[in-house]
């Protein structure tokens, strides 16, 4: 693996980072697939307090028993919940990114000469 020559000015950290964008793309997806799927499950619990479905209560152990995984999964409060979260959330980073590039392009700033 080349490693970048550090140029005058240049923060430590960007010298380290190889520059195959493969290496750069794929952690980029790979957060955002791991933030969308831990949204998943945060959102699966708080739908399920909200709307219990595929669970039997036992009265001997006083607990609520899951007899349905899919069902938990697939409640129609946990879908809806999650579409909204994840929209909006790739909404507003897109949003940032798109105003940052925007205050970029407006300052004349990152254009070859």
């Amino acid at each position: 693996m080349k490693r970048r020559r550090r140029v005058s000015g240049e923060r430590e950290g960007r010298a380290l980072i190889p520059d195959s964008n493969f290496l750069l793309n794929l952690s980029t997806w790979l957060v955002a697939f791991g933030a969308s799927l831990s949204a998943l499950w945060i959102l699966v619990a708080n739908a399920w307090m909200q709307n219990p479905v595929g669970m039997v209560f036992n009265p001997e152990t006083a607990r609520n028993e899951m007899v349905n995984f899919w069902q938990v999964l697939f409640n129609p409060v946990a879908v809806d919940k999650f579409l909204h979260t994840i929209t909006s959330g790739f909404l507003l980073g897109s949003m940032f990114v798109l105003s940052i590039s925007a205050w970029y392009l407006l300052r004349g700033r990152g254009q070859r000469a």
